[in-house]
């Protein structure tokens, strides 16, 4: 690969880490940067050059061994400091007693009248085996659409 093809591979890396998920984005996460960190001349403007520029820089932090490459060792690195932030910034939002812990109580849940209307198929205000099954991982239809082309989150229709 070309230096200007690792860059931009770089660049498309760290892109994508900064979209890595709803909370990250939302609260700026700690792969975010300032827009004052990518526009290196400071003229209200971010190039493609200065994206390509930062790009590699962040990767080369990454890049403990300086190889050229990231190492598996190196990304769980980057990931484990992700997370640390990410439960720092969790810890201030939701500790309502100021003890820097959260509690069961303190602790974010699902929207369960949510997530029961989209699980509950026929509508019968309980959850049967084969709707817990049909369910996929954030509680709603499994897939991007069953027979009758729902979309996850519409509701089914009762048989």
């Amino acid at each position: 690969m070309t230096t200007k093809g690792f860059l931009r591979l770089g660049t498309a890396l760290m892109l994508a880490l900064v979209a890595t998920g709803p909370a990250l984005a939302r609260d700026g996460g700690p792969m975010r940067p300032d827009f004052s960190q990518i526009d290196a001349d400071g003229d209200g403007l971010i190039t493609a050059a200065e994206l390509d520029s930062h790009g590699a820089a962040r990767f080369a932090a990454l890049d403990a061994d300086g190889d050229g490459a990231l190492s598996a060792d190196e990304l769980a690195a980057m990931t484990q400091r992700i997370q640390a932030d990410s439960a720092v910034r969790m810890i201030a939002r939701f500790d309502a007693d100021g003890d820097r812990k959260l509690s069961q109580a303190e602790m974010p849940g699902p929207d369960r009248t949510r997530m029961m209307a989209r699980m509950d198929i026929n509508e019968d205000g309980v959850l049967d085996a084969g709707e817990f099954a049909s369910a996929g991982r954030h509680g709603g239809p499994r897939g991007h659409g069953g027979a009758d082309g729902a979309r996850h989150g519409d509701r089914m229709p009762s048989k």
